[in-house]
Order: C-alpha cells, then sequence, then structure tokens
C-alpha cells in the first residue's frame, strides 16, 4: 500500500510581556540621579533604597492606605539593606517598592564586564599559566570596583553566551583510582599520566581539590600546601572532618576514591573557565567572548523578621554569591516580576 508522512509543525504558545503604565502616583521616587537629601518626588527623587526605607519610615507615622516607592530606571549598584520590624507593612497600609516603568531597575553586588574590557596578559604573567594556553589568557583588573566590605572570595563569573566554571582540571568529571594515603593530610599519584599532567602545572600551592578521600558518600575540599615533584606526595593543609583513608568494605575500596583540582591558574585552559587572583584583585579569563558579570560575596535584601505586608515589583536583583532576597518569620511577602541573576 502507499501512504504520505506529513508532519506538521506544532504552533507554541509566545509569551507577550504586558504593558504597565508609569507608576505616577507613587508616594516616594528614586533615580539613580537623585539624592536622599531631595523629599523623594518625581522631580527630586532620592538616589537608593536605603533613602527609600528612611522616608517610608516617616510615611507610616501619618498614612491611610498603601505606600509606594517607585524606582526610575537605571541601575543602583550595590545593594546591602537589611529590613526590620520597624519597616513592616499592614494589612490596611502595605509597603511596596516597584519600578517606576521607564526601564529595567537593577540593583548589582557584582562587576558587569564587556568583552572589550579584557586585556591581554604580560609575559612575565604568562609563567603563572601553561605555554599551550598563555596567548589566550586574558585579564580584567577588579580592584578599582572593590569597597572594603567587599571579599572576593566566594565570587563567581557568569556570561550571557556561555557556562562558566572555574578553571579545573580535568575539565570534566574527576580522576579515578590514582592515589594512595600516606597519612592523614597527604596522597601520592600512581598513575604516570597524571603525575606528567600535574607536573607540568608547577606551583600549585593554594589549589583546591574536592573528591571522596575517605568515603564514597562524603564529598570534601581540600587545600593543597605542598606538591613533591619527585615523590608524587601531595600534602593539604588539613585532613577534613573525617581524615583521607580507606573504608576496607565491598563498597567502598581504592577503586572508588575520586577528585579533582581546582582554583589554580595552570588549570585554566578551556573556553569559559576563569581564574581569580584574590590578593592582586585581578579576574582572568580563558579566550573570553561576550559580557561578564562577576559575582561578589555580599547579601543583598534581608528580612530580618516581622516585616509583613510588604511587595517587590519588576526589580533585578544580581551579582551575589549571598542571599539576594531572604524573608525571615515574614508574612504577606510579594515578590512580582522580579528577575534574579548572577547569584
Amino acid at each position: 500500500f502507499d501512504y504520505n508522512l506529513a508532519y506538521e509543525t506544532p504552533t507554541y504558545g509566545k509569551y507577550t510581556a504586558k504593558a504597565y503604565p508609569l507608576v505616577n502616583n507613587a508616594d516616594v521616587y528614586v533615580a539613580v540621579d537623585g539624592s536622599d537629601s531631595n523629599p523623594g518626588t518625581l522631580d527630586k527623587p532620592l538616589a537608593t533604597f536605603e533613602g527609600a526605607v528612611k522616608k517610608v519610615r516617616e510615611l507610616k507615622k501619618t498614612a491611610k492606605d498603601e505606600i509606594v516607592v517607585a524606582f526610575k530606571a537605571g541601575n543602583y549598584g550595590v545593594l546591602k539593606t537589611h529590613l526590620t520590624a520597624e519597616d513592616t507593612g499592614t494589612a490596611a497600609v502595605p509597603i511596596k517598592y516597584c519600578a517606576y516603568g521607564d526601564g529595567e531597575v537593577v540593583f548589582s553586588n557584582g562587576i558587569e564586564i564587556k568583552e572589550k574590557d579584557f586585556v591581554k596578559i604580560s609575559d612575565a604573567e604568562k609563567s603563572m599559566f601553561t605555554k599551550e594556553t598563555a596567548d589566550k589568557i586574558y585579564k580584567y583588573d577588579v580592584s578599582k570596583y572593590l569597597t572594603d566590605d567587599m571579599d572576593l572570595t566566594g565570587s563567581m563569573m557568569f556570561s550571557t553566551t556561555t557556562t562558566c566554571n572555574v578553571a579545573r582540571y580535568p575539565n570534566y568529571g574527576a580522576l579515578t583510582n590514582f592515589t594512595d594515603r600516606v597519612d592523614d593530610k597527604s596522597v601520592i599519584f600512581t598513575v604516570a599520566g597524571i603525575k606528567r599532567d600535574v607536573d607540568a602545572f608547577g606551583d600549585i600551592k593554594g589549589a583546591k581539590v574536592m573528591g571522596y578521600f575517605k568515603y564514597e558518600w562524603l564529598g570534601e575540599e581540600y587545600t593543597i600546601q605542598s606538591y613533591d615533584k619527585t615523590t608524587g606526595i601531595i600534602t593539604f593543609t588539613d585532613g577534613g572532618s573525617e581524615g583521607i583513608g580507606y573504608e576496607d568494605n565491598e563498597n567502598n575500596g581504592e577503586g572508588n576514591h575520586v577528585f579533582y583540582m581546582y582554583d589554580f591558574p595552570a588549570a585554566l585552559d578551556y573556553k569559559g573557565e576563569y581564574y581569580i587572583d584574590r590578593d592582586a584583585k585581578v579576574l582572568y579569563a580563558y579566550d573570553p567572548k561576550g559580557d561578564y558579570l562577576l559575582a561578589i560575596e555580599g547579601d543583598m535584601l534581608w528580612l530580618e523578621g516581622n516585616v509583613d505586608h510588604v511587595s517587590f515589583v519588576k526589580l533585578t536583583l544580581q551579582g551575589t554569591t549571598g542571599v539576594a532576597l531572604y524573608a525571615e518569620a515574614s508574612d504577606y511577602i510579594t515578590i512580582d516580576q522580579c528577575k534574579v541573576y548572577g547569584t
């Protein structure tokens, strides 16, 4: 018999953003070019989230209905605000923090980096990396953007075009069955190919190692204190919570122990990888393409408790490795059309 097979491309629903009018009836206005010494009107707006919170506290004393704070479009930079019971709304007088409607409202604890802002590393810096990769390493000095209370310890990089990972070896997966225990803080490489690669990295002191060193169900992180190329012994700064060792049972032999190395410059050899020199406050990236966001440690918006009847509408919170928005023991909290990115 003859037959014809016809495939019809399905039609999917398309999201269409709703058009919202400008918030022209707000009680408080905030703009990036405003000033917290202003009264907070549309013509003379405040400048910060903190300034708006103080103004709301004043308005609460006489308010009869909802208090609305409208933020004009722009990037307001670092946000580190704690709301307390003093900042609560009520069922009769709720509080709304929202976008004015003229564009995106951004609060960012991170550093936005354009592709064009990266520069080639110097000849002196090339010694930190392998010969095969040095010509593809670029850097960005972040020191001028950091304040005294900013910490690069847990910083992470995000990209609009690719997945970002901290420099690691191997780039994917883990290393299996190549170590023997020396003592509670040391292991020894037993696979020649792996040892050859690690020897080529040069100084790996300070690099991190993540893996299963005693139990196959307990992943722990170690910091490398030293590596002896002659003996192949790698020593960590401590032995973790359980120490290093192998459990003798049928489900947990030496072959089950795996780990990988990361956060050291010589491992920077793959697209999307990065390394942060936290002492020099310099970000290194392998052949960076597109725009990036370096998230910095630090909580952004924290409701400490008994903060009720508060809403956040059309706000963007980005660039933190801490907490973007947290509410503790608070009721009737609304988060509407907000974007949380790079956290």
